[in-house]
């Protein structure tokens, strides 16, 4: 009869599982919103299959969620500095307290060596970070930008002559050149309507071409990044035909012409296959997924996320469908984090939605919250600091970014992935600390023996803990089936005095059963009090968790002893 009851106890939750897993059933909604078959779902959570299979590519129409997702801090950043440019502020290396940092001999050694062959590293140094480019190792670096020439849309001319300082432009080319890294000018045009006018104004167009090729040769500069924002629909003939125009210029002087892609092109602007042959390299924007323009916080270069989400992976495989080559791509990466600010009900976990502040780099990170004490988020693959600024106070601060290992992690991942390298938001940023000169060395460098993850081991590891937020619901609910299947089971088995005899009777196993019980406990209450944010402050999670253990201990102890002394009179 029990093996009856088991066998069919077992098909029951064989049942259950398949159908939580089945799309379009049970509780799994982000299955069923995109229709991938359940058994691509199950190789897909093992690592079998890769990020290119065609089913997984549909999951990618639920990005529709973010249909306001821009890079959005370029466009901040460069506003504040330019407002700052206008009020007067010309001294960068005193208003950003640039410093020259003293390697040791070792960390010397270790920057010294070169990049691997087909290992791109783009790198954008804005104007308001003053002369901290002749702290870069440009032997380290492939391209980098001078941001930025920002497109009059009426003219063509900068709107901003001053920032193109040509005396530090001819010192930073200088300085690349004899490292064999190229020089670019970025160009920036941001905003809808600004965008819009531009494209279609081809007397624009025409006085910026011959602007930005006249700049370049004079200041013997390499091509031109085209960096434009919030493209609007209908834009993507005028883009091409721009794009294309700029590159027959380029080309004559034999320049290289680079160009950023949003996060996810949800206008289709860019006609990646036509553009193909004019452009050199189209770099992804795979930061500021959460910021002042998304709905709520989060990561913000995320490389997994839930289903639902959106995340590096994703943006990269939705271009990929485009058809563009993987060696035409650069995967842009932050060099800073975003700060969200909320209040809280006593201890550090928000009971308010948190507000987007303000982006920081990461040398501000470093000096504000430190390297020490951050959390990890093994599904995006990102740190934070959550922190109450003022004990007393019930305003905290969670803070999203990118240390040398959490970004290390994803040039390794891209590197595996066969695309053409990364692009860094932006230099200079990291100024005074050496880690991340040191990841790019360790992870690029062509004479490290550090041995980079295979592809296998980066999907398999960071998949799963991606895979498992996604299924979470399936895994819940199937443990809660296994753990009925197995007390059912364990209550039918006891009406066997036999059995009560085995499990009771010896005084080691009862102490064995307190023990294990007793960890039990310990491990859940711990992984209730870590998921909920452990802080200073949150004695009395410990304290009530304290508490029922040593009830449950007395509980235990105290049916034992009735157990043992009652014994021989139970059936």
């Amino acid at each position: 009869m029990i093996r009856k009851f088991t066998l069919v106890f077992a098909l029951f939750h064989a049942t259950c599982t398949l159908w939580l897993i089945a799309p379009g059933y049970g509780c799994n909604t982000a299955a069923a919103q995109t229709s991938v078959p359940y058994w691509t779902r199950i190789k897909q959570f093992l690592s079998i299959s890769g990020a290119n299979s065609p089913e997984l590519r549909k999951s990618v129409s639920s990005i529709d969620r973010y249909n306001r997702i821009y890079d959005w801090v370029h466009r901040q950043d460069k506003h504040k500095y330019d407002s700052l440019s206008k009020h007067g502020v010309t001294n960068w290396d005193r208003y950003q307290n640039v410093i020259t940092y003293r390697y040791s001999p070792e960390q010397d050694s270790l920057l010294a060596g070169s990049l691997r062959p087909k290992a791109t590293v783009f790198g954008w140094h804005p104007y308001w970070m003053g002369s901290a480019f002749k702290e870069y190792k440009f032997n380290l670096l492939s391209c980098v930008s001078w941001f930025s020439y920002h497109i009059n849309t009426q003219t063509g001319d900068p709107e901003n002559p001053e920032t193109l300082d040509k005396t530090s432009i001819s010192e930073l080319v200088t300085l690349a050149h004899a490292k064999s890294c190229r020089v670019l000018l970025t160009a920036t045009c941001h905003g809808s309507e600004e965008t819009k006018l531009f494209l279609s104004n081809t007397d624009a167009q025409a006085q910026f071409i011959r602007n930005i090729c006249s700049f370049i040769n004079e200041l013997n500069m390499d091509g031109a990044d085209i960096s434009f924002e919030d493209v609007p629909d209908g834009q993507s003939g005028n883009m091409t035909v721009f794009l294309q125009n700029l590159s027959v210029e380029l080309k004559k002087s034999r320049h290289f012409l680079t160009v950023g892609l949003p996060v996810y092109d949800i206008n289709h602007v860019y006609e990646l296959p036509q553009l193909s042959k004019s452009v050199d390299l189209f770099i992804i924007t795979g930061y500021d997924y959460f910021s002042g323009q998304s709905r709520t916080f989060g990561p913000v270069a995320p490389l997994n996320a839930p289903e639902d989400g959106y995340s590096i992976k994703k943006s990269v495989d939705a271009y990929l469908q485009t058809g563009v080559a993987r060696s035409k791509l650069l995967l842009g990466l932050p060099y800073y984090g975003a700060l969200w600010t909320g209040k809280s009900g006593g201890g550090v976990q928000p009971d308010t939605i948190l507000e987007f502040s303000d982006h920081l780099s990461f040398r501000v990170i470093m000096g504000r919250y430190g390297s020490k004490n951050a959390s990890f988020d093994p599904v995006s693959c990102s740190k934070f600091h959550l922190v109450k600024p003022v004990p007393d106070s019930d305003y905290i601060e969670k803070c999203w970014f990118d240390d040398s290992f959490t970004l290390g992690e994803k040039l390794s991942w891209a590197l595996n992935e066969e695309l053409a390298g990364v692009g860094l938001w932006a230099l200079g940023y990291d100024n005074g600390y050496p880690d991340m000169w040191q990841m790019i060395a360790t992870r690029y460098g062509n004479d490290t023996t550090i041995v980079i993850q295979t592809p296998g081991q980066i999907k398999g590891a960071l998949n799963i803990s991606g895979s498992i937020s996604e299924l979470s619901p399936l895994i819940v609910v199937s443990g809660i089936f296994m753990a009925g299947f197995f007390l059912l089971g364990l209550v039918i088995a006891l009406f066997d005095w036999r059995v009560r005899e085995v499990f009771f009777r010896n005084k080691t196993l009862r102490l064995l059963y307190i023990i294990v019980g007793g960890s039990v406990l310990l491990i859940t209450g711990s992984a209730v009090i870590v998921s909920r944010g452990f802080e200073s402050d949150t004695t009395s999670q410990i304290s009530l968790l304290g508490a029922g253990i040593l009830v449950g201990a007395l509980a235990t102890t105290i049916l034992f002893l009735n157990f043992e002394k009652n014994r021989s009179n139970l059936p």
